[in-house]
């Protein structure tokens, strides 16, 4: 029996738009997911390699009682304004992209098909490295919704995230290398229908 080469798939798309449904998708079809919000979340626990450099940056208030970073308190700061999103993404994306590139050579012998969810896939230059890529899509008024019930917060506050991030995050440059869009405004199986497993 000849073994089928393996296949990496990027995930991308802005805050809301329904990531990890796709994703979700691709795990239930065998897929191996690296998940890039869940890396960034582990680094900047204290003692991983981020912490000390963000409470560096943004100072002590953004601690808990634990002296665990908040990250709805840091959440408050970098999505009010770019510049200090720019600061927290040039002290975790170098990290994160080196840990999805290790995972990667780790399990490349052992899974054929390797999922990187990222939203800032074609920023850490990640693109490269895919065979497929989706972009996963929904209206501003649909994604606030989501975010506003996933990260309680009011509808104005996800609004606001929403703006700072596509600031950062050339949406039109991205519909432009994306091999696959994905338009996420309803359900589940509307994603399912339009989620083609290429190979998989």
């Amino acid at each position: 029996m000849v073994r089928r080469e393996m296949k990496i798939i990027g995930i991308t798309g802005n805050t809301g738009a329904g990531k990890s449904t796709a994703t979700a998708l691709l795990r239930e079809a065998g897929a191996f997911i690296i998940d890039a919000d869940k890396i960034g979340h582990e680094i900047i626990l204290k003692g991983n390699t981020a912490y000390n450099e963000i409470v560096k940056v943004f100072g002590t208030d953004i601690l808990n009682a634990q002296g665990d970073i908040d990250r709805k308190k840091l959440g408050y700061i970098v999505f009010a304004d770019k510049e200090q999103l720019k600061k927290l993404s040039a002290i975790t994306h170098p990290r994160i992209t080196r840990h999805i590139m290790e995972t990667i050579e780790t399990v490349r012998n052992k899974r054929r098909i390797i999922v990187i969810d990222a939203p800032l896939l074609f920023q850490a230059g990640l693109d490269d490295i895919c065979d497929l890529i989706y972009l996963i899509t929904a209206s501003p008024d649909i994604r606030a919704k989501r975010i506003a019930v996933r990260d309680n917060l009011t509808m104005d506050d996800a609004k606001k995230r929403i703006e700072i991030q596509e600031n950062i995050i050339d949406l039109l440059n991205k519909n432009q290398l994306a091999k696959t869009i994905i338009i996420n405004n309803n359900s589940y199986i509307n994603v399912l229908k339009q989620l083609i497993f290429e190979g998989l």
